[in-house]
């Protein structure tokens, strides 16, 4: 028996190395943070193992710190997207320093390091591109950052969806509800088949797996990673798009914003009156009141930092009518009078982040993006379509980097996201006939009484 069990034991601890392993090996790409490799070598060529190789950046709790092994491979693990300074450091030659590298969410870009001997305490510093393509994978991903995000115009909502648009293979239509949303389509899937991560937590539930049901303000995006094919084995399961949302992590030094984007309705255009459109109808346009705010910054220099952000909107969407329609409206119900959609959310969005040692660090966040619709048709006598989506998300993600070439991740995230519920009809008014419902009935003088 003894034997038996020592057996069992062995493939359990075989088992979880493998495990361990593979989360190292994977870490990276399932919370979005990058990934910089290289071999330190000599001006000859040669491999150069002990050399201490030091990233830095505004994005980064401290430094991190790798040392390169026998053949001179380095890896630095589990860095936020941001941009980064280099340096590579070993006695007998001169220190080497290199800016301006920039990490990009689950990429893994690759910097190699040259040293020049140097009997003197010498620094060199280098000058080159930033490396823009990852060839350690055959993925087809694109990468677009929040900052460049905020500041192309693609439509007044500002929704981070938007920027799926820019994204080669991925179709879009407009919703068939008047709400001004789209609808995104790719792999040959449908829009409800997506797999959307927040800093590596699913985001989504069966009902709402689509990216125009994830809302939150375009100040909580740092990165977003659009996988288009060839999707690794430690992303999420999905036959659609796979995206991944990397948030910012505050920073030693306090920064926010506040916007706000109004359109009113005054100020949209109407083509209906024109004799070519038939001379009526109710035209689709919209009006927009919607404010952003984010305060991100430290509550200990380099150990613990803060973010938070909020979006409150209410957005107003006109029905397309055509003449027709309306005189079918206003045959059906005389007192017609035309009604727009309403969209209402109050959205936030809370992350700290700690580092808890040199080789730990700790992340929570919570974030709530319900959102109420009205999605009524140009069929309709009365607004009666309500509906809800979204809901609450919290996560806890433990990163842990052992060595250059294992790290571990533990990520609990749960979320109550779903459809619609009884608050979500809470302005829906009643009409038509009325009926009245007894508990008991009895015949008197052969008619049928009610009571109760």
């Amino acid at each position: 028996m003894r034997s038996i069990h020592g057996k069992v034991f062995y493939r359990i601890v075989l088992m979880t190395a493998c495990a361990v392993w593979l989360v190292g090996a994977t870490a990276a790409a399932q919370t979005g943070d990058g990934t910089l490799v290289g071999n330190v070598t000599d001006a000859q060529g040669g491999v150069l193992p002990g050399v201490t190789v030091t990233a830095t950046g505004p994005a980064l709790q401290g430094e991190r710190v790798a040392v390169s092994d026998g053949t001179g491979y380095y890896r630095l693990w589990s860095l936020p997207p941001g941009e980064y300074s280099v340096k590579a450091d070993l006695a007998g030659f001169a220190t080497s320093n290199r800016a301006g590298i920039v990490v990009r969410a689950g990429a893994t870009f690759t910097v190699n390091v040259t040293l020049q001997v140097s009997s003197l305490s010498e620094n060199v510093t280098v000058t080159a591109d930033s490396p823009m393509v990852e060839t350690s994978a055959p993925i087809s991903s694109v990468l677009v950052s929040g900052e460049f995000q905020r500041e192309i115009p693609l439509s007044s909502r500002r929704n981070w969806s938007d920027v799926l648009e820019l994204t080669p293979g991925i179709y879009s239509r407009p919703f068939d509800d008047n709400s001004g949303r789209q609808v995104y389509h790719g792999r040959g899937s449908g829009h409800w088949t997506h797999a959307i991560s927040i800093d590596g937590a699913n985001a989504v539930s069966y009902y709402d797996a689509q990216p125009t049901f994830i809302n939150m303000s375009t100040d909580s995006i740092g990165d977003v990673e659009m996988k288009t094919g060839g999707v690794d084995a430690a992303s999420p399961m999905g036959t659609g798009i796979n995206v991944n949302i990397v948030t910012p992590s505050g920073g030693n030094a306090f920064h926010g914003q506040a916007t706000s984007t109004l359109q009113p309705m005054a100020w949209n255009g109407d083509n209906t009156q024109s004799a070519r459109a038939g001379g009526g109808g109710t035209p689709t346009v919209q009006q927009v009141y919607q404010w952003d705010g984010s305060l991100g910054g430290p509550i200990k220099r380099d150990r613990v930092w803060f973010f938070g952000s909020i979006r409150v909107n209410r957005l107003t969407n006109a029905i397309s009518r055509t003449p027709a329609n309306l005189e079918h409206l206003q045959a059906f119900r005389t007192d017609f009078v035309p009604f727009n959609n309403q969209t209402k959310a109050t959205q936030w969005f809370a992350k700290g982040t700690m580092q808890l040692t040199p080789i730990h660090n700790l992340l929570t966040s919570a974030s709530d993006d319900r959102v109420t619709i009205n999605d009524n048709r140009e069929h309709h006598t009365h607004p009666t379509r309500f509906s809800s989506t979204g809901g609450g998300l919290f996560t806890t993600r433990l990163d842990s980097i052992w060595t250059s070439r294992l790290s571990t991740q533990f990520l609990f995230s749960y979320n109550n996201k779903s459809g619609s519920d009884v608050d979500t009809f809470d302005e829906l008014s009643g009409f038509g006939p009325e009926v009245t419902v007894h508990q008991s009935a009895f015949s008197s003088g052969g008619i049928l009484q009610g009571t109760g």
